[in-house]
């Protein structure tokens, strides 16, 4: 403005809007995995936690503008953790978003997971875990860690086998499955879901 208050010049600034559908979830291994919906006008995000009753937001790192999830592995057990992220954009940062807590889901079961070998674009995987006897699994994944987008996933009894099933029954102690996924499917999650038979 002059010194007359008439505009001389103006300047578009770019605000990301504030990040929406954050969900924090863990299915029983180590760490929490964080997901959510895309801010527009956002460059990266920055992800923040704070435990049980500390007020104190730790900043826990930065991820880009085409990545909407984080995994959290720096987590303890028996720990009440909540989340909240922002989207900065090349004039500032957005509100942050609402915080939400872990949730614990109360249908995952622990489980051991190795990295088995890559044959060209294909990722070989195997996971161990300890069945009760007379109950069902089912070996799930998911692309958000959404609720609703988890979905199950073809596994093997054997390293080498070329059978598909994604719901273990009739089995008791411990327990490997086999499985693998290609690179176009990452990221990904997986989680081992105790059912009803």
């Amino acid at each position: 403005y002059d010194n007359n208050g008439n505009l001389l010049e103006s300047a578009m600034v770019s605000i990301p809007a504030k990040p929406s559908g954050l969900v924090a979830a863990t299915s029983g291994g180590p760490g929490i995995g964080l997901s959510w919906n895309s801010a527009q006008d956002a460059v990266e995000y920055q992800i923040y936690r704070r435990s049980g009753d500390n007020m104190l937001w730790r900043n826990l790192g930065t991820v880009p503008a085409d990545t909407v999830m984080f995994f959290d592995t720096t987590t303890l057990g028996d720990t009440e953790y909540f989340y909240q992220i922002v989207a900065v954009g090349t004039d500032g940062l957005s509100a942050y978003s609402d915080s939400t807590p872990a949730v614990i889901d109360p249908s995952g079961v622990g489980f051991l997971f190795n990295f088995r070998g890559q044959n060209e674009n294909t990722m070989m995987y195997e996971i161990e875990y300890k069945a009760e006897s007379g109950a069902a699994y089912q070996f799930e994944s998911s692309h958000t860690l959404q609720i609703e987008d988890w979905m199950p996933y073809a596994y093997s009894r054997f390293p080498d086998g070329n059978e598909a099933a994604n719901t273990i029954q009739n089995a008791s102690g411990a327990i490997k499955l086999y499985f693998s996924t290609d690179d176009s499917e990452l990221p990904i999650f997986f989680r081992l879901a105790q059912i009803s038979e």
